[in-house]
Formats: structure tokens, sequence, C-alpha cells
């Protein structure tokens, strides 16, 4: 069975999920509005598959982000937003390939194993 996000613990989702960035050792890349769908993505890369899965996942990350965009009232921001989520796309996109999980998707009982429960 497929492991989906909205099936987390909060705690679950704490120890898959740092937000936006590659990791503890990458460049300081701010959240913003983007946290929940940085930690979505955080989730699909950790759950990982095959090239197409991580298509899906960057078309979801992507497609989240927008919806973020489009709920903020001021004008200028949203052009702000909009250039960040396309600038963030094209960045997990193209250096994602180092974060993600190559292989068998990972299941619950992976994740349990990681969280303890």
């Amino acid at each position: 069975m497929k492991l989906h996000y909205r099936e987390l613990t909060d705690g679950q989702k704490a120890s898959l999920c740092n937000g936006c960035g590659g990791g503890k050792y990458a460049l300081f890349i701010p959240n913003f509005i983007f946290l929940a769908d940085c930690c979505q993505h955080d989730f699909y890369y950790w759950r990982g598959g095959n090239l197409w899965d991580k298509i899906r996942g960057d078309y979801w990350f992507y497609y989240y982000m927008l919806c973020d965009v489009w709920r903020v009232d001021k004008y200028y921001l949203r052009i702000f937003y909009f250039l960040m989520s396309t600038v963030y796309y094209i960045m997990v996109s193209v250096f994602g390939i180092f974060f993600f999980n190559w292989g068998k998707q990972r299941t619950i009982s992976d994740l349990t194993k990681i969280t303890n429960g």
C-alpha cells in the first residue's frame, strides 16, 4: 500500500521534514509561505521511487506553492512569491536528484522504523 503525506502524524512529519532547503548543509532558503509545501515535498523525496515519482512530487510541490501564491492579497507580494515558487521548482527539479530516494518506494514499515511509531 502506498504511503501518503496526509496519513502521517505530526511527529512523523517532524521526523521527515526540514522545510525548504536540501538538508542541514544546504544554503539557507527562506520558507516564507511555502513551509507546508516544502514539508510535503520532503516526504515525497523520502518516500522515493523512480523518475516518474520524482517528477510527480516536484509537480505537486509547484502546484501547491502556486495555490498558496494565489491566496496572497497584495499584488506585489503575489508577483514576488510567484517568482520565488518558480525558482524553488526549478531548483528542486534540477538539484533534487541528489536528495531523492531512488529505488523501491518506502512504506509505512520503513516510517515506523525511523520514527518509533
